[in-house]
Formats: C-alpha cells, sequence, structure tokens
C-alpha cells in the first residue's frame, strides 16, 4: 500500500485540493481562455497521489550526476516563475553540469507553461531548435537566465 492509502487515490480526493490548486496556478492563466485553466484543473485532479508525491521527490540519482559530462546533446532548460526556488538552483546547476546546456526563463507562466502560454513557449523552442540546426547554440549562464520572449 502507497502513501495516503493507495497509488490510486487522486488528488481531487485530498480536501481543500482545489482551493490550493487555483491559488497556485489560476493567477499564471490568461484572464480571457478559461478552458485552459478548465483543462488543467481536470488533469490535476485526476493525478493519483503516489504520481504527484513521486513528482515532488525525483532528485537526479547520484549515478547519472556522474555521467552529465558526457552528455553531447544541446538541452534546453526552461525555468518558470513561480516555480520553487530548490527546482531553479537544480536547473541551474545541472546547466552547469552539461556541456551543452541553455537555461531559459519564462516570466509570468507558472508551472504549466504548455498550457498557460503555449505560444510563447514554442516560440522559445523554436528558436532553440533552429539554432541547434544551424550549431550556433549558445550556453547561458545559469547565473544570469534569460528571459523567453514574449509577443
Amino acid at each position: 500500500m502507497g502513501v495516503f492509502g493507495g497509488s490510486s487515490r487522486k488528488l481531487a480526493t485530498v480536501p481543500g485540493w482545489d482551493r490550493i490548486a487555483r491559488s497556485n496556478h489560476l493567477p499564471w492563466f490568461p484572464p480571457f481562455d478559461s478552458g485552459r485553466w478548465e483543462f488543467l484543473r481536470g488533469q490535476l485532479a485526476e493525478a493519483t497521489l503516489e504520481t504527484t508525491i513521486q513528482h515532488l521527490r525525483s532528485p537526479l540519482p547520484a549515478e547519472s550526476r556522474a555521467r552529465l559530462a558526457a552528455v553531447r546533446q544541446p538541452t534546453l532548460l526552461i525555468g518558470t516563475e513561480g516555480e520553487a526556488s530548490a527546482t531553479t538552483t537544480g536547473q541551474q546547476w545541472l546547466a552547469e553540469q552539461l556541456p551543452n546546456a541553455r537555461y531559459e526563463t519564462m516570466h509570468s507562466s507558472g508551472l504549466f507553461p504548455h498550457v498557460t502560454h503555449p505560444h510563447r513557449l514554442v516560440k522559445l523552442l523554436r528558436s532553440f531548435l533552429l539554432e541547434e540546426a544551424a550549431g550556433d547554440v549558445p550556453k547561458t549562464a545559469p547565473s544570469t537566465p534569460q528571459p523567453a520572449t514574449t509577443d
């Protein structure tokens, strides 16, 4: 039996989950498109507690850390406004360890930029992929993250 009485228990069964979700995530959504918020809210409600806890407790295993310098694939790490400082610190550390990494931040996007501001995320990804294809991926200094472009 897993945490909170089993892995199949849904987040929506936790008292007050909706109030917490609204407080943590709704402010990042554009006010003119409630469909995006309702989509994410439905996804969160269906998430199991066990999966949610695993995501919150998923540090990089020590055996993987030793192999980071061998990764040659260009890597884009995206930080978002609203994430925990430990997450930001971890991403910046990872950008320092990976030889071909770039760290960008998306302001005003919250933890789910693919839902809150997909157009901005696509612009960021497209820029990275085009630069990578041209062989010109600059490594952004993790201590001074560059904001993602906006419309």
